[in-house]
């Protein structure tokens, strides 16, 4: 009988953060207790902690922490909100722009995963949005970490195939592209950081998710 993956855990709760982290950066209107978390001198200090290699995922920290840093948070906030709109309507964030698939059946298709967590889709954004695609995959990691603490092994390798097949058809395929728009057509450094760090991000996710495809061969 096969067993769960040693020391897949922190994995997971490494990228249940980082996929939370995503959710909360990419809403329509940012929260104050995240950005004010920015602005603290411990979060800045994190970047100095990013190893050599993840450049991206570097400078884009230190973007958002410079332009954070010293602000008004309440003005922020409205001065990013109203950016964020102009991003927003002109689809950047949206998958149908990237894929090649009709709206129809990318709709569909993400229905049949998100009717499984009806609280996925964030109020008043498209379904094709990449802020629900990120809320999708926290909610999977987080019921990939419950079946790791209940040694439940099925719902484990379950979890790990809907995973694959989820980041194959809606992130990994046309979220660096998202982020190299998003960086050209952003107004603020804010979101230019944001764009690096994302991209960053989603790359590093996906070459430690292969391994764990990899070491799941034959399971999935």
């Amino acid at each position: 009988m096969p067993e769960i993956l040693p020391g897949v855990y922190l994995i997971m709760r490494e990228r249940t953060y980082l996929y939370r982290s995503l959710v909360e950066l990419y809403r329509p209107k940012l929260v104050k207790p995240m950005l004010e978390n920015i602005a603290q001198e411990q979060f800045q200090a994190l970047g100095e902690t990013i190893e050599n290699g993840f450049d991206s995922i570097k400078e884009g920290h230190r973007i958002l922490c410079d332009h954070v840093r010293g602000k008004d948070i309440d003005k922020l906030i409205e001065e990013l909100s109203e950016e964020y709109s102009k991003l927003d309507n002109k689809g950047v964030f949206l998958q149908r722009n990237y894929d090649q698939r009709s709206r129809e059946e990318l709709f569909s298709n993400l229905k049949r995963f998100y009717q499984q967590k009806g609280d996925v889709v964030e109020k008043g954004v498209e379904l094709d949005h990449f802020i629900n695609h990120c809320n999708y995959m926290f909610h999977l990691l987080s019921q990939n970490r419950i079946a790791i603490i209940n040694r439940r092994v099925d719902d484990f390798y379950d979890n790990i195939r809907l995973q694959n097949e989820f980041l194959k058809d809606y992130i990994y395929n046309w979220a660096p592209t998202m982020c190299q728009r998003l960086y050209k057509e952003s107004e603020s450094q804010f979101y230019r950081g944001l764009a690096m760090l994302t991209e960053g991000f989603i790359n590093v996710d996906k070459e430690i998710f292969d391994e764990v495809i990899e070491a799941c061969r034959g399971l999935i």
